[in-house]
């Protein structure tokens, strides 16, 4: 339930029209983002939450992580195939989603292995 209220904001933030004018083709940087805008931060915070409930609720961060990374790619690209939808693609937003996913995978592992630790403490007393 928790995993599929996270990917609302997701679906929203990135594939709901605007009305504003577009990018003729997607832009494609060649240098790592900076992560010091709301935009940026945004990206990054929007595929974190979703890859952190998936690794956990599959106990599977890794495959989570490249879940998120692939979605990101599905979501640039519609942006970029669909117009009406009024969004550019922007390859600085898939490293940011990715950046995002990979906080996300790191935190499930880091509560999965804690969980396991405390499991196995409390069968040993």
């Amino acid at each position: 339930m928790l995993l599929a209220a996270s990917m609302l904001p997701l679906a929203l933030l990135t594939l709901v029209p605007q009305d504003r004018e577009l990018f003729a083709r997607c832009e494609v940087r060649w240098e790592l983002p900076t992560l010091t805008g709301p935009e940026s931060l945004a990206n990054v915070l929007l595929f974190a939450v979703p890859v952190l409930l998936a690794g956990v609720a599959t106990h599977r961060p890794l495959l989570a992580v490249l879940a998120g990374s692939g979605l990101s790619v599905v979501v640039e690209a519609v942006q970029a195939a669909v117009p009406a939808i009024g969004r550019s693609c922007d390859s600085g937003d898939w490293i940011n989603n990715t950046i995002g996913a990979v906080i996300g995978g790191a935190l499930a592992w880091l509560s999965l292995t804690a969980a396991a630790r405390r499991t196995r403490r409390a069968s040993l007393m």
